[in-house]
């Protein structure tokens, strides 16, 4: 009853203010259910919460100590647009690209008398707060800086508009990339590859504009970025900013409204996808592997992330260089694709099923996703080598965290399932998971910087993969045994 006036006339929003709170309220039942309690629920959500506060901090107290009084606001203004919206549209197609266009809430809301373009808007209003969280993790240095830069109304103005333009860039993200999937969904493209290929092209448009506006390897910045770094200027230098605060708003608010009227992809037929009597046979691993891979938002997320690397393998090679160390933020995330390895397989876990033993998915379960990740990671890895920009040495080095971290982005996994029960969890799932292995990245750099003997540096990567294999354990012992 109160969907069905949510969605009358002058309470046309409120129809997707209440599916989007339905939605939350789905998750976090479900993840009380998970754990046996709704207070255990808050409180992991607590600490996840923690998480990301700890390494905003870090990042940003960290930056801010190497570039001593360096004021990127003033001094680089197009660095600051292109980095921020790069770093936003980053953030939001990762939340997004676990988000299935099509979840169970949707499909049980869609007899009643609700708008399509209200069950949009209240799915990727999810997607833009969780890339918003993203966003304001990885862009934590620029925004303490503003925080920090002159008297309190200065540097809330800053924040204001440094956050108005992470709106802005967030959902024109979500528009280009639905409307690219789109057209290449009508050109007969499976739609899971095609929403992996729009992701791509929007993240490649934003990171062009990133890099043009640097001025390294003589490089001439040119751009959107630098057309509007005059404008940032202006509005840092006085109340009058507080205009173009509100421009971005209006502009945010208006592609938010345009989201709802975005179509999604259709799930295609495809071809048929019937298993033979004797693959249907093969070892459990392989079984869990082929389970794993079938769910769609992994098969898209691991096609996005080997397309990243692919272009940033292709810019270092182009350039000679990776000055902006892509390789080291590239590594944490294709580690975390492990994290859709639970969901597909929770509610039926048909190794149980099949051998009568309740924790017999664990370990071919971690197998699976482990084979897949080393073939992609001692890959790149290997390309990064023959490109000159790591040696052997390096690869060996970072192999063993990049493990850890992968065990880590499991344990997240199975504490908070990516489903396709609603839109949320996924997404939700995804950037706990990379805010949980970059932590773990930067903490391990920070530890390894201060040993010097190799033998204890062997000693403290064994300990982490040792802790993380024991922590993905642990919490799918109590996944099988609940």
């Amino acid at each position: 009853m109160q969907v069905t006036k949510a969605n009358e006339g002058r309470h046309r929003h409120r129809a997707t203010a209440v599916l989007f709170v339905a939605a939350w309220r789905s998750w976090f039942n479900q993840i009380a259910r998970a754990l046996g309690a709704r207070w255990k629920a808050a409180l992991l959500l607590a600490a996840l919460l923690a998480l990301v506060i700890v390494a905003v901090v870090w990042s940003a107290a960290s930056v801010l100590d190497s570039i001593g009084g360096v004021q990127l606001l003033h001094e680089a203004p197009a660095v600051v647009v292109g980095a921020v919206s790069c770093l936003a549209a980053l953030g939001t197609i990762l939340a997004a690209l676990y988000t299935p266009d099509r979840n169970t809430l949707t499909a049980h809301l869609s007899p009643l008398p609700i708008e399509p373009a209200a069950l949009r808007r209240a799915a990727r209003t999810q997607e833009l707060l969780v890339g918003l969280v993203l966003a304001v993790t990885l862009t934590a240095p620029i925004l303490s800086q503003a925080a920090l830069s002159g008297p309190p109304e200065a540097a809330v103005r800053g924040v204001a508009l440094l956050l108005g333009l992470i709106a802005v860039a967030e959902n024109l993200t979500l528009v280009a990339t639905r409307l690219v999937g789109l057209a290449l969904a009508a050109g007969r493209i499976e739609p899971s590859v095609a929403r992996a290929l729009a992701a791509l092209a929007v993240l490649a448009a934003f990171a062009w504009m990133f890099l043009a506006s640097l001025p390294i390897n003589f490089n001439e910045p040119h751009g959107p970025a630098v057309w509007s770094a005059a404008g940032l200027v202006w509005a840092l230098d006085g109340p009058q900013g507080w205009v173009l605060v509100g421009a971005l708003g209006a502009v945010s608010g208006g592609l938010w409204l345009a989201l709802g009227r975005v179509d999604d992809i259709e799930p295609g037929r495809g071809r048929d996808r019937r298993v033979s009597a004797r693959r249907a046979g093969a070892g459990m691993v392989s079984l869990e592997r082929r389970q794993w891979l079938r769910f769609g938002p992994n098969l898209v997320m691991l096609i996005f992330l080997n397309g990243v690397a692919v272009l940033a393998l292709a810019g270092t090679g182009a350039s000679g260089n990776d000055p902006l160390g892509t390789a080291y933020l590239i590594l944490p995330m294709l580690s975390a694709v492990g994290v859709g390895a639970f969901g597909p397989t929770r509610r039926v876990l048909w190794l149980y099923r099949m051998t009568g033993r309740p924790l017999a998915w664990v370990v071919p379960k971690m197998l699976a996703v482990c084979s897949v990740w080393a073939v992609v990671v001692v890959g790149y890895g290997a390309a990064l080598a023959l490109l000159g920009q790591w040696t052997w040495h390096d690869l060996a080095w970072m192999l063993p965290i990049s493990l850890a971290e992968l065990l880590v982005a499991m344990a997240v996994g199975v504490l908070l399932p990516v489903t396709a029960d609603q839109s949320i969890s996924g997404s939700i799932s995804e950037a706990a998971a990379l805010v949980s292995v970059i932590v773990l990245a930067a903490g391990f750099q920070s530890a390894l910087a201060g040993v010097d003997s190799l033998w204890w540096a062997l000693a403290l990567q064994v300990a982490a993969i040792g802790l993380a294999a024991l922590g993905y354990g642990l919490v799918s012992v109590r996944a099988a045994l609940r």
